[in-house]
């Protein structure tokens, strides 16, 4: 079986119910040689041995009373000419602790004399372990066990060997007990037979005996009990006599006792049976083995009755706490499978609360973890069945009294709410319309440290016993792992989620520094929407970009973006006129699994998304009017619930809302809720469209020539300036979309190296407007030789580009004395990454350390 004698395929609680099985065989066993038989027969597919060894020692002495040996009687006891107080068997039952010998040879405390004689012997001796053979009366001496060479003996296996020794110990007490009272019986039976003595010296025979003895008749009738039963049920001879002794007995044992009795009486033979008596002082009842044996006369027939109660509380209190030990062990197996086999928080709740109420009272359970805002606990989750709905989920729980301590000494604590003091006021009002007149308060530790807290309610008077408490304080540790798991599973699920939506939204383009590079253009209507986004970036303060379709709102939105505080976080962007009205609210505030149907997972809203970021609504006008409260509610407190949830959010995000509609006129026409209005016109920006701006037509069809042209991988070096003029001329509608759109058509037809652009598309304009555009045949000539000159960074419109670059960079460097990164740096000063800046500095020429 190899050197480890714990058989792996066997767990505690079948050794548990190992044990309860052998307390059963040994209560029938009646000869000393029986005991290491039965040890042997029902210990053998747990422990590794060759031999049992009960020695049991008389009373304040070193000599031995009787000693058995098996189940091989052959093998030779390796130790009998050794001095008893040089014995295992002795050191066990004189320092009541276990003695184990793994290495003969290499243990001091073998004696010398044994060791020669093993050697002389040519003897090898496997390891040995004794334990202590004790009963709360007495000390009545050893038992022992010895395994081949080889084998180890664990800790676990010498715990478990003196749990057998304590079953051991109560069999051997019983069975001296029953040896007395059966010596008793035969003395009885002797003088009855031999010498007829008198009733008066059979009764103080009877009387000296240890336990409670009686006599009856062949009905069964009783006609004696010793004085020992008079003292322990306060009932006289008087009040005994015939059935009065039932009176005594247990009501739930009183009828299976008494039918057991007759039907001994009835065929004569004798009887055992376990039974409760209730005790004169105190009224309390205790565990006897009653037995029963019949006297007979030489024909066979009955003429008296002999029997004796022996006290077995200790043994059966020591049956039934292995009992509640084997079931709580297989309870925390079960526990601890169900719950670490759900990661959702509810399920895990469930699975505790069913499994707490299969060993005890409980009428609710739940869990409650810190509550950053308040600072006091929120209750997460809760199973209470029969609840009336005072206590829910999302219930704020001030920790006083016993939740306090608990917390502190991270140990379970149970109050009363007879006891007002231990509960918050509110809290205790709603216990008590409950009906809640206990509970048991279970901090979740993890690491030396309590996050959490379980509590356990019960509606009857009955308050939680010990064992209750020191169950729940051992499966706390397996609740705590599971709901700090459920705790991180959802945690990670949302980031997970949260990281999921903030890929969609990750900016792939390199940011500009004051110059706004992204944003192309020079008329003095575009440089004064920069100056606002300018003023207005740094601050937090909600702004509403208006202009007509096309006219670049979100471009404007990331540049605020970009050059705020917010900046290296995520910029949302959501298009309220692109998502159904059905579905907006969700897409919004998000929702939980099973809110709505088919909401079959758990979805992390906007709002939520760009917390400590920026929230940029793209046609707010077109937001249904049943959603604008509870988007008013989310903008102005900054917290919000998910669909089917009842957890407030709080968010930190900054706004950007853009429209191409009249809000005001909507606000008249009662489309639009004024008070929303009111918040969102914080900081109105109009950006003007492109007829307001058209000497920036010709910077835009170069930057759009360029871009395309790189794309579809084309060369095209010349934009004719009649095509120039019919674009600047043009009112362009769709603002600098339609710009955009007609350049990329217009690359798309171009095979030359001058563009070739679809005229024939654009609509005949008047001769004035060319003249309003600001744009003769020389200037537009001029600009269209620098923009695509510009565009080959080689004209005076590129060198002035790069030049005010550079003179950007230095400018930087100087204020900050040379220092690039960190937050007093250069890069910091310019809005723009270190990596950027350190590439432009490259690119220049220029050294940091010519400024330091």
């Amino acid at each position: 079986m190899g050197t480890d004698v714990l058989k792996p395929a066997l767990g505690n609680g079948l050794r548990y119910e190992a044990v309860l099985r052998l307390s059963e065989a040994l209560s029938a066993c009646r000869e000393p040689e029986e005991l290491t038989k039965i040890l042997s027969e029902q210990l053998g597919e747990f422990l590794d041995f060759l031999q049992f060894y009960i020695v049991v020692y008389k009373e304040n002495s070193t000599e031995v009373e009787w000693a058995v040996l098996g189940p091989e009687k052959s093998l030779v006891s390796v130790y009998s000419d050794v001095p008893v107080e040089e014995r295992p068997s002795w050191w066990a039952y004189a320092t009541q602790e276990p003695f184990h010998i793994a290495d003969w040879n290499a243990d001091e405390r073998v004696p010398a004399r044994l060791k020669q004689s093993l050697a002389a012997k040519g003897i090898e001796i496997g390891p040995l372990v004794f334990v202590p053979l004790t009963t709360p009366h007495r000390r009545l001496g050893a038992l022992g066990m010895s395994g081949a060479p080889g084998t180890v003996y664990s800790s676990d296996d010498i715990s478990f060997l003196r749990l057998i020794g304590r079953v051991v110990a109560f069999a051997i007490d019983d069975n001296f007990n029953l040896r007395q009272a059966e010596a008793a019986q035969r003395e009885l039976q002797r003088q009855n037979d031999r010498l007829q003595r008198s009733e008066r010296e059979l009764r103080e025979v009877i009387e000296g005996i240890p336990g409670m003895a009686w006599t009856g008749a062949p009905d069964g009738s009783s006609t004696f009990v010793n004085r020992r039963w008079t003292e322990y049920t306060g009932l006289s001879l008087e009040q005994t006599i015939g059935s009065g002794w039932q009176i005594a007995v247990h009501a739930d044992d009183l009828e299976r006792h008494v039918e057991k009795w007759r039907a001994s009486v009835a065929t004569g033979e004798p009887f055992e049976d376990e039974v409760r008596f209730r005790r004169a002082a105190g009224g309390q009842y205790r565990w006897f083995l009653v037995r029963g044996v019949p006297l007979r006369d030489e024909h066979g027939d009955v003429l008296k009755w002999y029997g004796i109660a022996t006290d077995i509380e200790d043994r059966k209190r020591a049956e039934q706490a292995l009992t509640i030990q084997n079931n709580r062990l297989q309870l925390l197996l079960k526990l601890t499978n169900r719950i670490t086999s759900n990661l959702e928080l509810r399920e895990v709740l469930r699975a505790i609360s069913a499994n707490i109420r299969e060993v005890m009272d409980c009428d609710a359970v739940h869990i409650s973890l810190p509550d950053a805002a308040s600072g006091k606990f929120r209750v997460y989750a809760l199973d209470f069945p029969e609840g009336k709905g005072f206590v829910k989920e999302e219930l704020l729980i001030t920790p006083v009294g016993a939740a306090k301590r608990a917390l502190e000494k991270l140990e379970p604590a149970v109050r009363s709410t007879a006891d007002r003091d231990e509960f918050p006021p509110d809290y205790y009002k709603l216990l008590v319309a409950e009906g809640v007149k206990s509970q048991c308060v279970i901090p979740l530790v993890t690491r030396g440290r309590a996050f959490g807290v379980l509590a356990i309610a019960r509606t009857t008077d009955d308050s939680f016993l010990p064992e209750d408490v020191d169950f729940l304080s051992e499966a706390s540790g397996e609740i705590a792992i599971a709901i700090a798991n459920a705790l991180a599973y959802r945690e990670i699920s949302e980031l997970k989620e949260k990281l999921a939506q903030e890929k969609l939204y990750l900016e792939q383009e390199i940011r500009g520094d004051m110059d706004f590079e992204q944003i192309v253009g020079n008329s003095p209507a575009l440089r004064q929407v920069l100056q606002l986004v300018e003023t207005v970036a740094s601050s937090d303060s909600t702004v509403l970009l208006l202009g007509e379709t096309g006219t670049g709102k979100e471009l404007i939105a990331r540049a605020i973006h970009d050059r705020s505080r917010r900046k290296d976080r995520t910029l949302v962007k959501v298009n309220c006129a692109a998502i159904p009205t059905g579905l907006l609210e969700s897409e919004l505030f998000g929702h939980e699994k099973g809110a709505f149907t088919g909401a079959i997972t758990q979805k992390i809203g906007r709002l939520e998304l760009a917390d400590h970021g920026t929230l940029f609504l793209d046609e707010v006008g077109d937001i249904p009017i049943e959603i604008q409260p509870k988007l008013l509610r989310g903008l102005q407190e900054r917290e919000f619930e998910r669909l089917g949830s009842t957890h407030t959010r709080k968010v930190n995000l900054r706004l950007i809302a853009a429209t191409n509609r009249d809000l005001e006129k909507m606000v008249a026409g009662r489309e639009f809720r004024s008070d929303l209005y009111y918040r969102l016109n914080v900081f109105p920006i109009r950006i003007p469209p492109l007829r307001e701006r058209k000497q920036d037509i010709p910077l835009l069809v170069g930057y759009f020539v360029q871009n395309f042209a790189k794309q579809m991988q084309k060369k095209i070096d010349a934009i004719p300036a009649a095509v120039m003029k019919a674009l600047t001329a043009w009112e362009w509608p769709g603002n600098v979309r339609e710009l955009e759109n007609f350049i990329e058509r217009a690359v798309i037809l171009t095979h030359r190296r001058s563009l070739e652009a679809p005229l024939a598309e654009l609509r005949k304009v008047s001769i004035d407007e060319p003249k309003r555009a600001a744009a003769n045949d020389e200037d537009v000539a001029r600009i269209v030789k620098e923009t695509i000159n510009a565009l080959h960074g080689k004209s005076s419109l590129g060198d002035e580009r790069a030049k005010k670059q550079r003179d950007a960079i230095v400018r930087a460097l100087t204020e900050t004395k040379g220092r690039v990164g960190g937050a007093d740096g250069a890069a910091a000063r310019m809005h723009i990454n270190r990596t950027t800046l350190l590439a432009r500095m490259k690119k220049f020429g220029i050294d940091p350390k010519q400024y330091a």
